[in-house]
């Protein structure tokens, strides 16, 4: 788990504390970061492949992305959130790696909410020495999990991911190149069949379906930070049609490009 953990790298796109009534409900389809949430009062609902999970208060909730949610608050709730990223070697979510949505009871519920309260302040600094101090306490509130997490539950995932870490590398380094099967394969000297074989065994699903995942993962990051052009950035994510660019988004994403870079200027739990 050291050599795992001296890979990790946090990042937070956004944090508040906001109140929220029944019309925070929708959904959530493959969203490049995940959720990490805090209610001190009410409750709210996600649900996960037809299984509800009820939000309350004195836990902690993180929610990975690249997954498809809905979500609804019955009447109301108060809570701090985090929009945030955790990645291991390089490019795979870390907690979608140990599976998804999860929780842990909190008993020293003061320290805890001190603990967003400074986050929230660092946070809003806006300097580079308040971004550093809020992915620190990020990180003690990300850690409470792992003291409730077996190690036998993602040890031998762990392993397997660690086998494909330069390839996943390579991938990210080269979107926007043209990338197949046997051009991956040969980065590990596989048969092209055999490669995909224990690659979709490893990451559910196969390696150009990986690459494009990643493609769209790359552009909502760019439409998210960024000013570029919708062309441009299907340029730079490797697509030279923009056209054919958008259907492929809009079937991951759940929505079209300029419809995702309009929704991440409304900043919510």
């Amino acid at each position: 788990m050291e050599t795992v953990l001296s890979t990790l790298i946090t990042r937070q796109e956004t944090a508040n504390r906001t109140w929220c009534d029944t019309t925070w409900a929708g959904s959530w389809q493959n969203e490049t970061f995940s959720r990490l949430y805090w209610l001190v009062d009410g409750e709210g609902v996600v649900v996960w492949q037809e299984q509800e999970f009820v939000l309350r208060p004195h836990r902690l909730y993180v929610i990975p992305g690249r997954a498809h949610y809905r979500y609804y608050c019955p009447d109301h709730m108060d809570i701090y959130w985090v929009h945030f990223s955790a990645q291991v070697f390089g490019t795979v979510d870390f907690f979608s790696l140990l599976g998804n949505l999860h929780t842990v009871a909190v008993a020293d519920v003061d320290a805890v909410h001190a603990v967003w309260e400074g986050l929230l302040a660092a946070h809003r600094r806006g300097s580079i020495a308040g971004a550093l101090e809020a992915d620190g306490l990020l990180r003690v509130l990300l850690a409470r999990f792992l003291e409730s997490i077996q190690p036998e539950s993602y040890t031998k995932q762990i392993r397997e991911v660690q086998r494909f870490s330069e390839t996943l590398d390579y991938i990210d380094r080269h979107l926007e190149d043209h990338l197949t099967l046997d051009i991956l394969a040969q980065r590990l000297q596989l048969h092209p069949t055999y490669f995909a074989n224990i690659f979709s065994t490893c990451f559910d699903e196969g390696p150009i379906a990986y690459v494009t995942r990643r493609r769209i993962e790359r552009a909502q990051g760019l439409l998210w930070r960024s000013t570029l052009s919708i062309q441009a950035i299907a340029n730079a994510v490797g697509f030279s049609d923009p056209f054919y660019f958008s259907r492929v988004f809009a079937r991951h994403a759940g929505i079209s490009p300029s419809q995702f870079r309009r929704r991440c200027r409304t900043f919510m739990p």
